[in-house]
């Protein structure tokens, strides 16, 4: 018996017309809702994580390198799910760079929202051109458990070498912490530079460079001008000459305040009295100048013994790409412009010209 398929497997004109509702019905509101439903369930499910994390959400970073950075801490379940909420939402401005601490479990909704509110941490910006006394102050005065004594204790033969940057840390933070951090992206920013092809032809040692850059950065605040002057002292070094770099003098004159020569007290430097230390005092004597100490080099040739302050990046490129020149000085008129000479008696001409008025 043959079976009439257009009697069994036919729709009638209202027949379509119903499937054809129901498919409408189907994409614009089963669908959508279905989708709503999974979405909200997903950006509210716990991630699968059983610690708290800690996260250091850095400024600039993108938005891909922060979802990336969740996801490999198993912050998040899913890095396309969190871009994805974060754009409908336009959270993304309103991220803010700190410390953050994401409970065990947390939900896409919640680390987006915790992202936003801001960071349980605390953020300190450590200028370039400052000694480790200087930073020591200033972290006391932020993070409770800071000890300024064993900070300038534990960071003997650093100075320089903790990288002057902004930092995100907890309160409870302890002088090993910022030592750590510091002493950490330092590194991070001398293996970079060490690849540039420059650092390999400019012969100096990494301490002669350190050295150099640290007088740079208070001679100094101008990219191509500090290249010059960097020329400059490295022609002055090389031929054993005395450099006359003020900057210097100032260093060893306040450390002098520090010294546990005259005293048998410990440490020899506390808090209290190194807030009242003129660290960089301008105003340097003749007496001064005649002192017998190896940051003198008014009356010693070549480098101080150390680096005499923290330095920036760019001071460092400076003396690895630094310009030669025919110049042998420069000075700095009151207006912070530069004026340099190739002989004697044409930087004593400037000296007249722009200092002696």
């Amino acid at each position: 018996m043959e079976i009439d398929a257009k009697k069994f497997f036919s729709l009638n004109s209202k027949q379509k017309k119903l499937v054809k509702y129901l498919n409408i019905f189907l994409l614009l509101v089963i669908l959508p809702l279905s989708l709503f439903v999974y979405f909200t369930y997903a950006i509210n499910r716990p991630a699968q994580n059983f610690k708290e994390i800690n996260y250091n959400l850095k400024s600039g970073s993108s938005l891909e390198n922060i979802a990336s950075d969740l996801k490999q801490l198993e912050v998040i379940n899913s890095e396309s799910l969190f871009i994805f909420y974060v754009k409908i939402q336009r959270a993304y401005p309103n991220f803010k760079a700190g410390i953050y601490t994401f409970t065990s479990g947390s939900s896409i909704k919640q680390v987006v929202n915790q992202i936003q509110s801001g960071s349980n941490g605390v953020a300190i910006t450590f200028v370039e051109g400052r000694r480790i006394e200087e930073y020591g102050i200033q972290a006391s005065e932020r993070l409770s458990s800071f000890n300024f004594d064993k900070f300038v204790e534990k960071t003997k033969g650093m100075e320089g070498q903790l990288f002057p940057d902004t930092y995100f840390f907890y309160s409870s933070a302890t002088e090993d912490d910022v030592i750590r951090v510091m002493k950490n992206n330092f590194q991070n920013k001398m293996t970079k530079l060490r690849e540039l092809d420059a650092y390999k032809k400019v012969n100096l040692t990494d301490n002669e460079i350190y050295i150099i850059a640290s007088l740079l950065e208070k001679e100094s605040y101008r990219g191509d001008e500090r290249r010059i002057i960097a020329g400059i002292i490295i022609r002055r070094l090389k031929r054993g000459e005395i450099l006359g770099i003020d900057a210097s003098n100032q260093y060893g004159i306040a450390s002098e305040k520090t010294s546990c020569r005259n005293t048998n007290k410990r440490p020899c430097l506390d808090l209290a009295t190194a807030k009242t230390i003129k660290w960089w005092d301008p105003n340097i004597t003749l007496k001064d100048l005649q002192q017998d100490s190896p940051f003198n080099l008014r009356l010693n040739a070549g480098l101080p013994p150390q680096p005499i302050a923290s330095f920036s990046e760019d001071s460092l490129r400076a003396v690895i790409e630094n310009l030669p020149s025919p110049y042998n000085f420069y000075i700095h008129d009151r207006n912070g412009n530069v004026h340099y000479a190739s002989t004697l008696a044409e930087h004593n001409a400037n000296v007249a010209t722009y200092l002696s008025r």
